[in-house]
This record gives C-alpha cells, structure tokens and sequence, in this order.
C-alpha cells in the first residue's frame, strides 16, 4: 500500500483549504511583525531621547556668592553619573522670559539646564537633595524630554491592534487546520477502518492524509508566510526614511530579517502541528 488509498478532492478545494489558510498565516505573519516593530520603535525612541531638567538658584543678595554657589552645583551635576551636559542659561534670556527685558538692575535667578544621557530617567529627588545641601534654596524641575517621540496613536496600533491581529488570525489559522484535518478523517472512516483491517498503523493512515488535507495546508501557509514575510521587508525597503516603524527594525539589519522569516515559518509549524495533532487524536478515538 502507498500513498493515493484515499480519492483526493478536485484542485478546486484543495486550492480553496490554501487559500483561505494563506491568507490567515499572511494576516499572522504581518500582525505580529509590526507588533514586533512596534515594541522595537518604543525602545528605540526611549534610548534615543533625552530627559532636561532645569536647575534655579535664588538671585544672591551678595553677588559675591553668586559664582561659588554656581560653581559648586555646576560641578556637582557634572560629576553624576546620569547627568550628560550641564550648561549654564545666559542671564540675558533669562531677563526676557521672567520681566521681559525690563527693570535691568533687579537681580535674576541663576538658572542651569541640566541634559541627562539619553535613555536615563532621572531621580530628581536625589539631585534635589544634593543641591539642597549646597544651596538651601535651589531647586531642580522637569523640563520635559526632547528626542524622536513616535506618534501616540501609531504607537498604540503597533503595540495593542497588531497583537490583537496577529493572535486572531494566528488561531483562526489553527482551528481552520484543526476543523479541515478532523473533517478529513472523519470522511474517510470507513477507509480507515478496512486499512486497519490489513494491518496498516497509524502513521502509515498519517502519510495517506498528505495528499488531503496536509499539502495544501503546507502550501498555503508557506505561500501566507513566504508573502507576508517579503511585504515587510519590502515595505521597511521602500519606505521614506522615518515614515514607517519597521524601516528602523528592519531596513539595514540581516539578523531582524532573519529572525521575520523564522518567526513566518514558527506559525507555518504552528498551524501544521495542530492538523497532525487533530489527526492523531482523531485516528486513537476512531473504534
């Protein structure tokens, strides 16, 4: 005995089963990659941006005091390890901001900009209580961040929608190969049943299914994965620079190339595991 004991459905169906398997795993594939991307793109841009506080002196009333009080805390800050520049804000800029330029002999405050390394996030706290200890009466705030921020709501789809997808689809993919492998045998009973009778195990029933409904599950996932695979790569090719989140995770990168086309054949695996576990389970509860 060999393989071709059970008939085979016309190309019709067989072409239907790959098709609709295809483009779920094509769903998959595309679904997880950009939730990939869009993990990668929050990491890039928390390493890339860079957290500023501002650091205010009171006006001395002693303007003697003025340059030691600057220097010590000026040179605190630079010897912290969080803390990347340090530059002191020209008493001019800071005239115009606070009176606007007006009332030229009133004193300013001596204010610093303090740029922490990129990726740090500050423990203002600390800084504070350190300046403190200097100067009684500084004061340290957040300035807020400067760097690539990506877009919220492009962060958002990549971070939540795109799991959502790619884990639907990825077990709609799984149960579509579950329900067609169970139908598959489940039609063919009777065979069975007579294939058993001449001795036949059940690997050997495992390899008469490949025809029906396994290669075309195999087909149409490697079809699906193969596709969304190079629509992602194409994609982080062709995009303008910085438009697109994978372009950064992807463009110039073979190791993130690689790791896509494992992941694509992951799911590919995936769904072919659930039709031969199906069709195992299957074969043990058949009399």
């Amino acid at each position: 005995m060999s393989t071709g004991t059970f008939p085979t459905p016309g190309w019709p169906t067989r072409g239907m089963v790959a098709l609709l398997l295809g483009l779920l795993v094509l769903a998959a594939t595309v679904g997880l990659a950009l939730a990939a991307a869009g993990h990668g793109l929050l990491l890039v841009a928390e390493d890339r941006s860079v957290a500023v506080a501002v650091v205010s002196l009171p006006a001395p009333l002693d303007p003697a005091d003025r340059d030691g009080d600057l220097a010590g805390v000026m040179a605190l800050l630079r010897a912290d390890p969080q803390v990347g520049q340090v530059e002191l804000i020209p008493e001019a800029e800071v005239r115009e901001v606070l009176v606007g330029g007006r009332d030229a002999d009133l004193p300013m405050p001596i204010l610093l900009e303090a740029r922490f390394d990129p990726g740090v996030v500050p423990d203002l706290a600390r800084l504070h209580e350190r300046i403190t200890a200097l100067a009684p009466d500084g004061l340290i705030e957040d300035a807020g961040i400067i760097g690539p921020r990506p877009d919220p709501a492009l962060l958002a789809l990549l971070r939540y929608a795109m799991p959502a997808l790619g884990a639907g689809t990825l077990l709609l993919a799984l149960l579509l190969a579950a329900v067609l492998t169970a139908d598959a045998v489940r039609r063919r009973h009777g065979e069975i049943e007579v294939l058993r009778m001449l001795g036949a195990d059940d690997p050997f029933v495992l390899r008469e299914l490949r025809p029906y409904p396994f290669r075309p599950l195999w087909l149409g996932g490697l079809a699906g994965a193969g596709l969304g695979a190079f629509a992602m790569l194409m994609l982080a090719e062709a995009g303008p620079a910085g438009s697109w989140p994978v372009q950064t995770m992807l463009a110039v990168r073979p190791l993130d190339a690689a790791i896509l086309v494992l992941g694509a054949l992951v799911v590919v695996l995936a769904v072919m595991l659930a039709a031969r576990q199906t069709a195992s389970a299957m074969l043990r509860r058949l009399p």
